[in-house]
């Protein structure tokens, strides 16, 4: 995360075939200080690639976008993401994220496995 990327646990992955939907399109909205992630198997000219990983894992480099945004991150955290049908996004929000202890996610943001499926609400 300090470095710009994002990453996605394996469940999410999974959950959103993001094998077959490689790109992700993001936007981040200042009021709620939240990030949507709009996945897709088609790339546009504003998607990113999600490289996935051997293990499962999913990661995106988003540095310029952060930038971009005006999102300076300092440290690893960990987000809950839902999925929000009115806009057709999954979001996170960035002032409800839980700081990573993981040694091994000291350079990504790794979305929580979900315990339940996304659910119709806005949250990081």
């Amino acid at each position: 995360w300090a470095k710009g990327q994002i990453g996605f646990n394996r469940s999410l992955v999974v959950s959103l075939d993001l094998v077959s939907n490689k790109y992700v399109n993001m936007f981040y909205d200042e009021d709620t200080n939240s990030i949507g992630f709009k996945f897709s198997p088609k790339k546009n000219e504003t998607s990113m690639t999600i490289g996935v990983s051997k293990s499962g894992g999913g990661i995106v480099s988003a540095k310029t976008f952060l930038a971009q945004s005006g999102i300076t991150p300092k440290q690893t955290k960990s987000f809950e993401v839902f999925k929000n049908s009115e806009v057709d996004l999954h979001v996170i929000h960035l002032d409800q994220g839980i700081i990573s202890t993981r040694k091994k996610a000291q350079d990504t943001t790794e979305l929580p496995e979900p315990t339940t499926p996304p659910v119709d609400s806005v949250s990081e």
